[in-house]
């Protein structure tokens, strides 16, 4: 398994199930503290780990699709978080 950095990006090419999407498409729950990201459902208690997939590693270096929409989304960035 790869590890999970809290770079969010799972959360920011797509809304799950459980997420609420604000005005500009972003999850109303997806938080940022501390240079990582994380989902405040999970933060308060409201679901578990298993039913957003925590704990299952880094979607984005297993996935290429979603590797892609990072890598043209979030490029500059993503040398600084690897």
């Amino acid at each position: 398994m790869i590890t999970c950095i809290r770079c969010g990006i799972c959360c920011k090419s797509g809304i799950c199930l459980l997420g609420k999407e604000d005005s500009t498409g972003k999850c109303i729950f997806l938080k940022f503290s501390d240079h990582t990201y994380s989902c405040d459902l999970y933060s308060k208690g409201a679901i578990s780990k298993e039913d957003i997939g925590i704990g299952l590693g880094c979607v984005i270096r297993r996935d290429s699709e979603m590797f892609e929409f990072y890598r043209e989304n979030y490029g500059e960035q993503y040398e600084t978080i690897n």
